[in-house]
């Protein structure tokens, strides 16, 4: 989608027209609302096509005009679209204020280790952070194939664009190699605000783990560029060596697919079994229900099951509030399903239900399972077993409407943070 933005940013600088920049408006404003990383990434393409659009020698006014158009039609929908749909322009800027390391602990990475089963770990490094995004590659081929056709790609782009006389390819080399490098100029530097701005593992992981990520998508588009301004020689000879390199392109794109199948067939799994999904259909719970899980899931139990998940929900990163309150209760859930014979007691009053995953199949749309009693769990006299099905059992809590004492949380329907 973000790939929209320099076809449309040259478009305009190009031509004028103006109805280019309702369609680039409304980009921005889907970018905006699918994820902040699309958002980056378009900007940081929309900067690089307004750089490439530069003129050599004349009409640099109009260059100038234009292009400020561009990026003030582009961050205006994109301002105007979040105070309309939202009320503000940053998701953090309304809630509890961003998060700390208090006492030599990072909440946000004690969150993601409690979620994912590896408390007391230590967040990873930014050179961490770096090498393992640099190194995802192509899908089943690794970095060196990456990392080769990206040096390939900038060696041609650079030659075209600084040698030989005056031509159409050596202007399409030199924009494109403009486009590439402010595009991934900023997403680096992006990506290094992030990573060194910030001491909490979110943000530091949005900036090399997530938009470098999106921004390599940067090599494939210059590869393209780079085999169209290769000069083939004589036309027939061009037409000879662009079938030849159309049908090497895709006995590549052929070998990668195959050579990556492992993997996608790995994802294709990642999945709960239709059996398990048709069982959690059936328990015909109610939205006053509470369901603690032994997971961490991001809206499996309301979309399945119709109540509500104490620990189901976007991650709380950006309110401290309630990062606290959901690591209280992940801290509390974990204790109580490793130990439930000892008579732990549940995270928070007002559950209604405990839903355990009882195998490793995605049974709960993810597979970091919390340690759980399964045993255990059946010798609790609060509980009462009422429904099992393949990957899952359900319990019944007996006193649903006990009420908070001291210091315990409250996860009550009527409560105002109820779950994650």
């Amino acid at each position: 989608f973000a790939l929209l933005v320099p076809i449309l940013a040259l478009e305009f600088v190009r031509t004028g027209h103006k109805r280019v920049l309702v369609v680039l408006a409304a980009t921005f404003v889907g970018l905006g609302q699918v994820h902040g990383i699309d958002w980056l990434f378009g900007c940081g393409m929309l900067a690089g096509a307004v750089m490439a659009g530069f003129p050599a020698r004349v009409e640099w006014r109009r260059w100038v005009a234009r292009g400020s158009v561009v990026v003030m039609v582009a961050l205006g929908a994109w301002a105007v679209a979040n105070l309309v749909l939202s009320g503000h322009l940053s998701g953090a800027s309304d809630l509890g204020g961003l998060p700390s390391i208090k006492g030599g602990v990072d909440p946000t990475w004690q969150f993601a280790s409690l979620a994912q089963g590896n408390p007391g770990s230590t967040p990873p490094t930014v050179a961490h952070l770096l090498s393992t995004s640099l190194q995802r590659g192509f899908r089943g081929l690794g970095w060196p194939w990456f990392a080769a056709i990206s040096v390939i790609t900038l060696v041609v782009l650079i030659v075209r664009a600084a040698l030989g006389p005056a031509s159409p390819q050596r202007s399409v080399s030199r924009r494109a190699l403009t486009f590439l490098l402010v595009s991934a100029a900023i997403a680096f530097a992006v990506s290094a605000f992030f990573s060194l701005g910030w001491t909490t593992y979110v943000p530091r992981r949005t900036g090399f783990t997530r938009l470098l990520q999106v921004a390599v998508l940067l090599v494939p588009l210059g590869a393209g560029v780079a085999l169209s301004v290769i000069p083939w020689g004589a036309p027939e000879t061009r037409r000879r060596i662009t079938v030849a390199a159309v049908a090497v392109a895709l006995v590549f794109a052929g070998f990668a697919t195959i050579h990556g199948q492992s993997a996608l067939a790995e994802r294709g799994e990642q999945r709960p079994l239709p059996d398990t999904l048709g069982a959690l259909r059936d328990l015909k719970l109610s939205s006053d229900d509470v369901v603690l899980t032994n997971v961490y899931s991001e809206g499996i139990i309301p979309v399945m099951t119709g109540a509500k998940g104490v620990l189901d929900g976007r991650a709380p990163y950006a309110d401290a509030k309630l990062l606290a309150r959901a690591n209280r209760l992940l801290t509390g859930t974990r204790a109580f399903l490793a130990a439930p014979k000892t008579g732990a007691p549940l995270p928070c009053s007002g559950i209604s239900y405990v839903l355990v995953a009882t195998d490793g199949r995605w049974s709960l749309g993810t597979p970091f399972v919390l340690p759980t009693d399964l045993a255990g769990l059946e010798l609790r006299t609060d509980l009462k077993l009422v429904s099992s099905a393949p990957g899952f059992r359900l319990y019944r809590v007996r006193d649903r409407a006990r009420k908070p004492t001291g210091h315990e949380l409250d996860c009550s329907p009527r409560h105002a943070l109820n779950g994650i």
